[in-house]
Order: C-alpha cells, then structure tokens, then sequence
C-alpha cells in the first residue's frame, strides 16, 4: 500500500501521490493468538476482499452519540485528522448484557455514516465473533457467532457499500454542518450532514419528515436524490419542495428505515 500523508486540510488523509485515502477498518485483537497461518490468510483475504485496509486492536466501552463525539474532537485545535475507533460491535451485547439484545446492522450502519459525515477521515467496523476470532465450540449467547460465520454477517458485508459511497463522495472537500435540518434533536433522529458548493449529505437514520435549514446549505437545493446504505441503490431525481419539507408517505419510518439524502442545486 502507498504511503499515506494528512492532507493539506489537516483533517483527512491522503496517498504519497495525493489521492484521497478513507481508512476502512476491522477489530482483530486475537489475529496473532488463536489463529494459524491457514486461518489468518483467511481472515485477511477476506476482509481485503470486502474493502477493508485497517485493522484496530482495542477495545472502548459505552460511549455518548457517536456524533457528539466526532464534533467535539473535529473542533479541537490543533486541527488533526479524527475517526471513531470503537463504534458499537455487531452482534455484541447491548451494554454487556445479552438481556438487553444485541448490536445489529443498524447500529453499526447509523454509526459509520454518521462519523462520515461528520469529518471522519476514516471507519472502523467491529464484530463480536471477530475480535476474539470465536470458535465453533466457542459459541454461546454472548458470542452468537464463530469468526468465520460473523466475517459475513449483513453489517460487515454494508461496510463494502459503505466503502464505495465514502469513495464515490470523499470528505475531504466537504464540511461537516450540525443544523442542517430544522430541530436536530441529539437523539435516534439526529441528521448527519457534510456540504460543499455543490452538494449536501444528509444521514436520515429513521426515515422520519425533516425540514431543511436553508442557511446551512451553500446553495439553493433543487434536486435531491436517495441512497439506500443497505443496497446500495439510488433513487431517480426528484424535486426539492419549496417548503424544505422531506418526507417521503410512501416509506416506512423508523428502526432499519435510514437513508442517506443527496441534494444539489
């Protein structure tokens, strides 16, 4: 792999030849322990397949809004490149209680886009089966699944959708905004955004109605599209309101109903 340098924003990274570079990671801490050589080309073959180019070897604990965070860490001066290394873990106990259900999909999906859009110069993505590379007589209720059983589950595999969408829309020339929609309660239904002259990024986690702040919007949104971060797919083009208004009577709104909202002039 190439190099990699901070790029002149001070904020994202860059390649020696100064391509944009988004780090793409996974949680392996039990690589070098409990695998053999056999095992870890496996691991790693397939991880490289899926888009992956990092691996993080820690482990945090529960944390506030992943979006608190990043703001918090993106304002700090000097300005540095920053990312959030520990997202929640799919199929990993909600607060360390299997009680409590567990970390799926959505969670890791919400979390990925919203550190995206909030400047993250890169992800990284975990799985509870994975760090630990669980075995089959290992599996339990709070480890579901063996390592080469979690390398496939559905978070992991919308991490290569993930991937394709930061490529196809590189932060690097954007600018996270907190108040692009009207009311942006910091809770389930908080909008992540980035903007530049010519388009804005919103995370809808929930799919519910938003109005658009147009004073955060460095142009006037006439056109908006919608990207469906389980798929993949975009939507045709549609009208803007005049009201700035978004909502979408058609869709279901609610857990597993996020999109990710593309406006142009």
């Amino acid at each position: 792999m190439k190099k990699l340098c901070v790029a002149a924003n001070r904020r994202q990274l860059i390649t020696q030849d100064g391509a944009p570079f988004y780090l793409i990671g996974d949680t392996a801490w039990e690589l070098f322990h409990r695998l053999n050589r056999e095992e870890a080309e496996h691991y790693l073959t397939t991880r490289k397949s899926q888009g992956y180019n990092m691996m993080q070897s820690g482990h945090g604990y529960p944390s506030p809004w992943c979006f608190d965070m990043m703001a918090s860490d993106y304002a700090r001066e000097p300005v540095k490149p920053v990312m959030d290394g520990e997202p929640c873990y799919e199929d990993h106990p909600i607060n360390f209680q299997t009680a409590n259900g567990y970390y799926d999909d959505y969670n890791v999906r919400v979390a990925a886009y919203r550190n995206l859009l909030g400047g993250a110069c890169g992800n990284t993505y975990g799985h509870h089966g994975v760090w630990c590379m669980r075995r089959d007589e290992e599996v339990n209720a709070y480890f579901p699944n063996n390592w080469k059983t979690a390398l496939h589950r559905p978070g992991a595999l919308q991490i290569a959708i993930y991937r394709d969408f930061a490529s196809s829309h590189m932060p690097h020339d954007y600018t996270p905004v907190y108040d692009i929609v009207e009311e942006n309660t910091h809770d389930a239904n908080y909008v992540a955004a980035m903007v530049k002259g010519d388009e804005a990024l919103l995370s809808i986690p929930t799919g519910y109605p938003i109005i658009l702040n147009a004073a955060a919007i460095p142009f006037k949104p006439n056109t908006m599209v919608l990207f469906d971060p389980k798929t993949g797919t975009y939507s045709d083009a549609m009208p803007v309101p005049q009201s700035l208004r978004i909502a979408f009577p058609q869709r279901p709104a609610g857990r597993n109903c996020d999109y990710i909202l593309i406006l142009k002039p």
